[in-house]
């Protein structure tokens, strides 16, 4: 891993990773083939990694308000299956719908590209408000997601005496890729019904994070998922999708 500092505010860094850091043999869960991360396997290609940070007025005697940014960019090198279209047995290629398509259509190499934003636009002597944003893209052809981003406010210093707490609100949008949907369009058409079109998830999200002690906070939250899965099938009822969920939640950290 590379981490060069042209100046103050500007930073790069690079970094290469194994592409399949389980191993070629792995056909269990990765984290329980490599249990203690000293695999170095060769095989599955390798992940480039790349990300640009540019940071303002990030020193405490700064007049400006803070705000750090960052754009990166990622490459795997291995094969990657077609979200849609497979090979028949002749080699022609067909939708993986399709009751003669015999093997997946692969892909050389996966990429995509992020964003993140987070920046201070208002402070008291006592408060303070950041807001954050990041996103990023990936091929539809060769992912299930080919669009993602979130963002959201967090308010430090809300309440009169808690100096220390931070309320967020938050948003996510994950877009199921449009190869990824065709397939379950023409899944509906080789099958019929019922057989819903992923298209998205959503999630809206209130937390506190509230500073018990110095080395304590106690974060309650609460989420509301619109398409969890993206417009999947109910497991339990194959005629239905799986309906919006609440999830609620509360963290806590203690440090010592």
């Amino acid at each position: 891993m590379s981490r060069p500092k042209p100046t103050d505010q500007l930073t790069l860094q690079t970094a290469v990773f194994s592409g399949d850091p389980a191993g070629a043999d792995c056909n269990d869960n990765p984290q329980s083939c490599n249990r203690y991360g000293t695999t170095f396997s060769f095989s599955g290609g390798a992940l480039w990694m790349g990300e640009l940070q540019y940071a303002i007025n990030q020193d405490k005697k700064s007049a400006g308000l803070p705000g750090f940014y960052k754009l990166g960019g990622w490459y795997a090198t291995t094969d990657f299956a077609d979200q849609h279209y497979g090979l028949n047995g002749a080699g022609m290629v067909v939708s993986l719908a399709d009751p003669t398509a015999a093997r997946p259509l692969y892909h050389r190499g996966n990429g995509g590209i992020y964003g993140v934003a987070d920046q201070m636009v208002w402070r008291s002597d006592t408060s303070s408000l950041n807001l954050f944003m990041r996103g990023g893209f990936a091929p539809s052809d060769r992912n299930l997601v080919s669009f993602y981003m979130d963002g959201g406010a967090g308010i430090k210093g809300l309440l009169p005496g808690r100096a220390d707490d931070v309320l967020t609100l938050g948003f996510a949008y994950a877009k199921i890729s449009n190869d990824a949907a065709a397939l379950d369009q023409d899944t509906l058409i080789f099958n019929g019904p019922p057989r819903p079109i992923r298209d998205e998830e959503m999630i809206f999200e209130v937390s506190y994070q509230a500073q018990i002690a110095p080395w304590w906070t106690v974060q309650p939250d609460l989420q509301y998922i619109v398409h969890p899965g993206g417009n999947v099938p109910d497991p339990n009822n194959p005629n239905a999708t799986l309906g919006n969920a609440l999830v609620t939640g509360v963290r806590s950290t203690i440090k010592f």
